[in-house]
């Protein structure tokens, strides 16, 4: 077979292709020539299977396939971004929310950047309303805020009692200089 019947025959496969895919010819070639995306694949496409042997009918069955998984492909991915942006809106509503309460603005950023993350799981999982995930977030606050207050209160009271048996063994040299009240006692024959 000659280059020119080649490309002749390779031109008509083309064709038929972009016929059944009810795309106008003279648009496509157009298009094509312009550049555009879905022209340029669909005629790589069709010059590949054109190349492997494919039969006309065959190669419009791959292609139709390939358009439909492209198809959906763009959809999961449309999908995905309108899902990330519902997340992103909810997020800045619930930040918004905490922000307006006394007891999260108070909290140092490396605190907030902690329970952004814990706000971004809340919401990953979409079991919750951004009502409940803002109570539950204040309730953690208000829990880790009495747990600081009760660890504080524990250390000023063992700072405390070691601060009170220092001054009460100052206290005790002055008045007894042989005994300690840390060391045991040893029964003194008198």
């Amino acid at each position: 077979m000659m280059n020119t019947d080649f490309n002749i025959s390779k031109s008509k496969y083309v064709t038929s292709i972009i016929k059944s895919l009810k795309i106008d010819v003279k648009i496509f070639a157009e298009n094509l020539a312009k550049g555009e995306n879905y022209e340029v694949t669909i005629h790589q496409w069709s010059t590949n299977l054109f190349n492997e042997g494919k039969s006309i009918d065959k190669a419009i069955a791959i292609i139709r396939e390939r358009i439909n998984k492209v198809i959906q492909n763009n959809f999961i991915n449309d999908k995905r971004i309108i899902e990330d942006q519902i997340e992103f809106k909810k997020l800045e509503r619930i930040i918004t929310e905490l922000e307006s309460k006394e007891i999260y603005s108070n909290l140092g950023d490396e605190e907030k950047r902690h329970l952004k993350g814990k706000i971004k799981s809340f919401i990953e999982t979409r079991l919750y309303d951004h009502r409940a995930i803002v109570n539950f977030v204040l309730k953690i606050i208000e829990h880790n805020k009495k747990n600081e207050r009760t660890n504080q209160m524990t250390n000023s009271k063992n700072r405390s009692r070691f601060d009170n048996s220092r001054i009460l063994i100052g206290v005790e040299s002055c008045f007894y200089p042989h005994v300690s009240l840390l060391k045991p006692t040893t029964q003194s024959s008198y």
